[in-house]
């Protein structure tokens, strides 16, 4: 029983998980990009 509710939350936010994570990724690497922008900048 706990499983099949388990699986019915995850169907039910799988959209809202995977937007999220979306989200994080498109953050995370456009941080990464600036991080890298600064530092070539910086070196050069």
């Amino acid at each position: 029983m706990y499983k099949t509710t388990f699986r019915k939350w995850l169907v039910a936010h799988a959209s809202v998980v995977r937007a999220a994570g979306f989200l994080l990724n498109v953050f995370y690497l456009r941080h990464g990009l600036n991080g890298e922008i600064i530092k070539t900048k910086a070196v050069k």
